[in-house]
């Protein structure tokens, strides 16, 4: 791979990202496709965030993955976003047009190719979603409006109840809001297809 001055810029941001592997798929896919571009992993702890982000806008990075802990925080630092970032309040993709950046949410989207490149089509099903934060989220809106019944087992009661509220409210879904420790579990698997 080589980088060059007009190589145009990506980057994941989190901490920690020592293990991330999003550096090694992005720079073979820029180098099987014949980009000339590089893709990089930095640390950016919580409290450096606004730090990092006018760096990138100044040094016009292209666009950049945002991980834990920054999903939610990033929001305040960005110039738009597209309408499930703005629902679920979190943004996983940031893109940089002409200067202003914009948050997308791909973690849905992703998650639903993945299942049916998996060969598994999840309308109609019984699904179940382990978690509440910013990706179960995305998920969730998405599985939510294809789903027979969407379970959401959490280990906060709080937060799967309050996600399942407002898929209630927002998709009219069946949402049922459970906890990860609860005997019940096992019941709820049972009648679980994916």
């Amino acid at each position: 791979m080589k980088v060059s001055w007009d190589s145009k810029v990506y980057c994941l941001i989190g901490d920690p990202v020592a293990y991330t592997l999003s550096p090694a798929m992005h720079n073979a896919a820029f180098q099987a496709l014949n980009m000339k571009g590089v893709y990089l992993a930095f640390r950016v702890p919580a409290g450096r965030l606004r730090e990092a982000v006018e760096g990138m806008k100044a040094l016009g990075f292209q666009g950049f993955n945002v991980t834990i802990p920054h999903k939610v925080e990033i929001i305040r630092f960005l110039d738009s976003l597209d309408e499930l970032s703005s629902r679920i309040g979190a943004v996983n993709t940031v893109k940089n047009e002409d200067g202003r950046l914009v948050g997308y949410n791909t973690d849905g989207a992703g998650a639903l190719q993945a299942l049916r490149e998996a060969g598994v089509n999840p309308e109609g099903k019984n699904i179940m979603v382990l978690g509440a934060g910013g990706a179960a989220k995305a998920i969730c809106f998405v599985l939510a409006g294809l789903a027979e019944r969407l379970t959401i087992d959490n280990r906060s009661e709080a937060s799967s109840v309050k996600l399942a509220e407002m898929l209630r409210a927002e998709l009219g879904a069946e949402v049922e809001a459970c906890t990860l420790n609860s005997i019940e579990m096992g019941e709820r698997l049972k009648k679980t297809e994916i």
